[in-house]
């Protein structure tokens, strides 16, 4: 099983030697594997989008995103802090839809994001559908520690995880059973949210649909973030695997000829795939629930997914689905919708 990762990785290689030139080609690029081509194009935007923060400005948006790429591409002895990679698949992106996450959820995903620096999360193909003709792919999380904290002559070690510390979302769609290249990125808690033409050119087939607005995109897509994290940072060994994975050596190249026929369809990449509870959180419905919020004395509230105790003394915690019911006194008026009869 091949990841999001896999395919662009592919892609990006044909892609360079397509469009390779001679100088290109005396440098020995067309001798490159594409996982190489990658780590060189990674590496490279990584390093400008450093240069670019230390001058006061910002990288140009195809750096940034290669920038948050970087760490799945880069040897293990180079890191400081290893990236974290899992897949969402079809049996638990359904559990996940339709549902918010609560407070609860929402700290335990942001501390285990910023314990990780970068995360990427593999969304299975068809799982988290945008329309009826495309869907999310991929999603990208990336720490954002102040400037002040690598930037000064007293400068604090960015790796280490800090309050302080913000986070950057990259999302990647497409058309169901293409190449999902259209990209958003926003930072969380900000109103900084934009994406390429792409990607806008599918927000506004979606607002067609449905009137979904990007800035209600955005809060869909962090409420899968925020439920795959705190799922991911509480879900038993028995519901985790590692996808199978192609071997490749130091310099990011498969053993030799054999290995590349017998290792054709795996990840080079590892990834976590977290399958679904055994109790499907408790949710006996899977249907995907839109209803929101309606304001009033007694207020409807929507489906979502907690962080319940559990075990000896309440010191373990597993996630649990809330379904959709109304909250306040039961004697309370309840809030009726009024629309203006012409």
């Amino acid at each position: 099983m091949r990841a999001w990762l896999d395919e662009i990785t592919e892609e990006t290689g044909h892609v360079v030697r397509t469009l390779a030139d001679d100088e290109a080609r005396a440098a020995g690029f067309h001798r490159l594997t594409d996982y190489q081509l990658m780590r060189m194009l990674t590496e490279d935007a990584a390093a400008e989008t450093v240069r670019a923060a230390r001058r006061g400005r910002k990288a140009d948006d195809d750096s940034q995103f290669l920038a948050a790429l970087a760490p799945f591409f880069a040897r293990p002895d180079d890191l400081r802090v290893t990236p974290f990679a899992c897949a969402v698949g079809r049996d638990l992106a359904p559990l996940f839809a339709g549902a918010g996450a609560s407070e609860e959820v929402v700290r335990r995903a942001r501390d285990f994001a910023r314990e990780k620096f970068a995360i990427y999360i593999d969304v299975a193909e068809g799982a988290f559908r945008l329309g009826q003709t495309h869907q999310l792919r991929a999603v990208f999380v990336y720490r954002v520690p102040r400037p002040d904290r690598y930037m000064r002559p007293r400068s604090l070690d960015p790796y280490v995880p800090d309050a302080s510390d913000r986070l950057r979302i990259f999302a990647v769609a497409g058309a169901i059973g293409g190449l999902a290249c259209a990209r958003a990125s926003w930072v969380v808690g900000s109103q900084s949210g934009r994406g390429d033409d792409l990607f806008h050119e599918l927000v506004r087939h979606r607002h067609h649909e449905s009137g979904l607005q990007f800035d209600s995109l955005v809060t869909e897509i962090e409420d899968l973030v925020w439920l795959t994290l705190a799922y991911a940072a509480v879900a038993q060994p028995d519901r985790r695997e590692i996808l199978p994975m192609a071997t490749i050596n130091r310099e990011g190249r498969l053993p030799n000829r054999a290995a590349r026929r017998r290792q054709r369809g795996l990840s080079l990449f590892r990834v976590e795939r977290l399958r679904a509870p055994a109790d499907n959180f408790g949710r006996r419905v899977r249907a995907n629930n839109q209803e929101g919020w309606q304001l009033g004395r007694r207020i409807r509230v929507r489906g979502h997914l907690k962080m319940q105790r559990h075990g000896t003394e309440g010191r373990l915690r597993k996630l649990i689905f809330v379904a959709s019911h109304c909250r306040g006194p039961l004697d309370a008026a309840p809030l009726h919708s009024m629309r203006l009869l012409d």
